[in-house]
C-alpha cells in the first residue's frame, strides 16, 4: 500500500456491507475516441447504467486480484479523496516488478485520460436486475457458482480483517 493510498484509507467510513457488481471499462469501450476529463468519463459511465464505487471496493479489488499482469494499471472509478497535497485521489490497482500494489492516481475532474485507460464501476440495482435475468433462473441460483462465490467473499473478509489489524 502506498503511502498516498494509506492515507485515503484513513479517510474512509466502512459503510454496511453490500454486495457490489463491477465492470471494468476502458475509456474508450465508454465511446471516447480521444482524450477525455473524469467529469466526462463518469458523465458517459452514468448514461450506461453505471456508478461510482464505494472507495473500500479499491482495497477488496486488491486483496481478490493477485494475478494481475505487469504493468497493468486499473483505476477505480470513485468519489476522489484529496490527499495532504489538496489533490483529488482515486484508488488504483497496479502490479511492477515490487510486486502487486494499492495505490493512488491523481484524478482532476478536468483531468484528462487516455482511451486505454481503465476503470472499475458498479453497476446500478436497476442494471444488476437486467443482468440476473437475462443470466436466466438456472444460472443465476447455481448451487455451484454460488458456494464457490460464498468461500471466495469468505476468504477476503478474512484477509480484511488481517489487514485491518496490520494497519492499526
Amino acid at each position: 500500500i502506498s503511502t498516498y493510498a494509506d492515507f485515503m484509507l484513513a479517510q474512509i467510513k466502512l459503510g454496511k456491507k453490500e454486495e457490489v457488481n463491477l465492470v471494468y471499462k476502458t475509456v474508450k469501450e465508454l465511446g471516447f475516441k480521444t482524450y477525455a476529463t473524469t467529469d466526462r468519463i463518469y458523465a458517459k459511465a452514468q448514461e450506461q447504467g453505471l456508478e461510482l464505487c464505494p472507495p473500500e471496493v479499491g482495497l477488496y479489488l486488491r486483496l481478490a486480484y493477485k494475478d494481475q499482469p505487469i504493468y497493468e494499471r486499473i483505476t477505480v472509478a470513485m468519489k476522489q479523496i484529496t490527499d495532504p497535497d489538496g489533490r483529488p485521489d482515486v484508488f488504483s490497482l497496479e502490479r511492477s516488478e515490487d510486486g502487486v500494489w494499492l495505490d493512488y492516481y491523481w484524478a482532476e475532474p478536468a483531468g484528462r485520460w487516455n482511451p486505454d485507460d481503465g476503470f472499475v464501476f458498479r453497476k446500478t440495482k436497476r442494471e444488476q436486475s437486467k443482468s440476473l435475468k437475462n443470466l436466466g433462473a438456472s444460472a443465476a441460483l447455481d448451487p455451484l457458482y454460488l458456494s464457490n462465490l460464498e468461500n471466495r467473499v469468505k476468504t477476503l473478509e478474512n484477509k480484511l480483517t488481517k489487514l485491518s489489524e496490520l494497519l492499526k
